[in-house]
């Protein structure tokens, strides 16, 4: 028999198979005749899709979807009527047929991990739960090396189920499997080893949740002298063995999946019954103690197997530190793990960042900050390095920070009591200058030790400008010239310093031109030493610098020969800057242009127009409109003089169409709408006839053309 009579005979088979729910739901008057009819109707064309050579996965998502909105409607139709107490063959028959359009699915497109998901969302959905085990069972045989679906499968076991037994054997299982087939490739792949660590992670974290609900419960019972389900004396005294205990893990996880893969089938919406948890009443004398060993036994020895079988890392420690319950009795857990970092990882300077933020964590308010700094004294007595010292430094100025901005938001106001405002901001104020005290005295052992970065001395100057000290902050900033000559960072913070002092004190325009003569002197010195490539910023600020000078002291002079001097000065130093050729050279240009249309001589707009055109090969699409704005604004009377003026415009709307032509519509429209608005109606055909033939989208142009016409 042909292949198409045999998938006609399955689908018949399985049309068949509908005729008891069929009938049910007609008993029931939920469908009529007519839509029962469509309904087979649709299905059929549903199997015959899915059941062709080459299935699509399209199609059998549009078949689940079907039956989920077809049992939605059945579900509305049935509450509508009411009167129905017991179920039927017609409230089963839906989800057992939606699981096995998903069975098929999911084995069909076997890869496709979305899907199986998918499918183990409904059957949650549903309340099925030996089914959802089942195809866990299913997709961790077909799907081994993926860890991220061995820890779905433990929480589904742990928390839906709460079989701690069965989860622990997954973990067991996912370990081994993910271990040996990593053995079996012989590299050493950081991105496995990142797979390797979560299941760790899954692991301790589903330790530490356990024993933290034994916990809770434990104090629930000693309130009501109840014992509910307590674990027994075995859940007690999970040890080291546990963890070990491989094979008899792998038999007893494989007695579970043979089990619940005969069960898979015989789930139904409804769910399965929970196990009946035993009940005892019993003095609170008789409950088993728990000490400190309980709490930690079992999870410590999971981080030390995790470090000891993985590659360890700071990012590790964090997290399971970030999974330990705020209690006291895993203290020494938490103690634990920080010392293993401490032992593995003193020489970054993030672990003694995160020590001292748990100084402040875990210390009163009136010694947290004394502590914190502690914990960094400790770090550069065991570990003077460069980093830990900044780091040293970072925490200070963050915290100085912190409370200087609380004192100067009124923060600490409205808060009720008067006299506890009172004190909370002098208890701030006190603690402001007791940083400030500290820091310097850093900034000073650090210069001792030669430890000091470009950015710890910026922070130096900034503390002492601070505390009112300009000499001082402007000597820390020149001597970051000498120290870091290649960083631009280090002259723009060294001329801004001066730049400052030189806003504040200085009145006479004389001392004012030998101010910015220096500020000059200071920025040729850094251009000589910083490679073109980074010296933008250094242009940047030599030329606000003149443009701040000519606009604060010089245009304030009725001298108007004096000002040109300036005017030229500054077109000058725009001019050398994009000759340069430094990174971002592009900003200068558009800076160049902003300025040429602020100041009110136009001579000088048009000839900087003309520089940014002339000096680059591809000038953005942005410059290219700054310069037709620029002619255009260019006072010209009727005559030779308009008419070359037009040509201008005309010859930089060509060079942009030359370079932008082929992308940007906008050129194109710019172009048509002068040309309408400076009587050139002649050439707007010619300019959208090549338009049309030089765009690549020509379809937005021509909707655009058709508005602006």
């Amino acid at each position: 028999r042909s292949n198409f009579v045999k998938m006609a005979d399955r689908v018949q088979k399985l049309m068949e198979e509908t005729i008891p729910e069929m009938e049910d739901l007609r008993k029931k008057k939920i469908y009529t005749k007519v839509e029962i009819r469509s309904i087979i109707q649709k299905r059929t064309d549903f199997e015959y899709l899915i059941h062709r050579r080459i299935p699509r996965k399209v199609d059998f998502e549009n078949y689940i979807q079907y039956e989920l909105s077809l049992d939605r409607l059945r579900q509305l139709r049935k509450e509508r009527i009411g009167g129905f107490k017991k179920a039927t063959v017609s409230d089963y028959a839906p989800t057992k047929r939606i699981k096995y359009i998903y069975q098929r699915a999911s084995m069909k497109f076997s890869d496709d991990i979305p899907l199986w998901i998918q499918f183990i969302e409904f059957l949650r959905s549903r309340n099925a739960s030996k089914a959802v085990s089942a195809t866990f069972a299913k997709l961790l045989q077909l799907h081994p090396t993926k860890p991220m679906l061995w820890i779905r499968a433990v929480a589904w076991e742990f928390e839906a189920n709460g079989d701690i037994g069965a989860a622990r054997n997954l973990m067991h299982r996912a370990l081994r499997i993910n271990q040996l087939s990593h053995a079996k490739s012989q590299e050493v792949s950081s991105p496995f080893q990142e797979e390797i660590k979560k299941i760790w992670i899954a692991f301790f974290h589903l330790e530490i949740t356990y024993v933290e609900k034994i916990r809770e419960r434990r104090d629930i019972i000693a309130d009501h002298d109840v014992i509910d389900g307590f674990p027994n004396e075995v859940d007690l005294k999970v040890n080291s063995e546990d963890i070990e205990s491989d094979s008899n893990a792998t038999k007893t996880q494989e007695k579970v999946g043979e089990k619940r893969s005969r069960e898979i089938g015989e789930e139904t919406s409804e769910g399965s019954e929970k196990t009946k948890k035993r009940k005892q009443i019993a003095p609170n004398d008789d409950l088993p103690q728990m000490d400190e060993k309980f709490f930690v036994t079992v999870p410590k020895f999971i981080f030390q197997k995790a470090i000891s079988e993985t590659k360890p890392d700071l990012k590790f420690h964090l997290k399971c530190l970030e999974l330990i319950p705020s209690h006291s009795n895993f203290l020494p857990l938490e103690n634990f793990i920080y010392k293993s970092a401490e032992k593995l990882f003193s020489d970054l300077p993030e672990f003694w960042s995160i020590r001292a933020q748990r100084a402040l964590d875990t210390n009163p308010d009136d010694r947290k900050e004394r502590e914190a700094l502690k914990v960094y004294e400790n770090a550069i007595l065991s570990r003077n390095t460069a980093p830990i010292w900044e780091s040293y430094v970072n925490h200070v100025y963050k915290r100085l920070h912190f409370y200087a901005e609380l004192l100067e938001n009124d923060d600490l106001d409205d808060k009720g009591d008067r006299d506890d405002d009172d004190k909370d901001r002098n208890s701030a104020e006190s603690l402001v200058s007791f940083l400030l005290v500290r820091i310097l005295d850093i900034f000073d052992r650090a210069e001792q030790q030669n430890v000091l970065s470009l950015e710890m001395m910026i922070k130096w100057s900034r503390i002492l400008l601070k505390v009112n000290d300009e000499d001082s902050a402007l000597k820390v900033a020149k001597e970051a010239t000498k120290l870091f000559p290649n960083s631009a960072q280090s002259w723009c913070h060294f001329v801004q310093l001066k730049r400052l002092n030189f806003v504040a004190d200085d009145e006479d325009r004389s001392q004012s031109l030998k101010e910015f003569d220096g500020i000059v002197s200071i920025l040729r010195s850094g251009l000589e030493q910083v490679s073109s490539s980074e010296s933008l910023s250094l242009w940047v600020e030599l030329i606000e610098s003149a443009i701040f000078w000519r606009v604060n002291y010089q245009s304030a002079a009725d001298d108007e020969k004096s000002d040109l001097v300036g005017i030229r000065k500054i077109q000058s130093y725009f001019q050398e800057a994009i000759s340069s050729r430094c990174d971002g050279v592009d900003k200068l240009k558009e800076m160049f242009l902003n300025w040429a249309v602020s100041i009110s001589h136009p001579s000088f707009r048009e000839n900087a127009s003309k520089f940014v055109l002339r000096d680059v090969k591809t000038p953005q699409l942005c410059l290219f409109k700054q310069c037709i704005d620029i002619v255009r604004q260019r006072k010209t009377k009727n005559g030779p003089e308009s008419a070359l003026k037009l040509r201008e415009i005309r010859s930089i709307f060509e060079r942009a169409i030359s370079i932008y032509g082929s992308t940007s519509k906008e050129i194109w429209l710019d172009y048509i709408s002068f040309e309408k608005s400076s009587g050139g109606l002649s050439l707007i055909s010619n300019l959208h006839w090549r338009a049309m033939k030089e765009l690549e989208d020509s379809s937005a142009f021509s909707s655009a053309y058709s508005i602006l016409k």
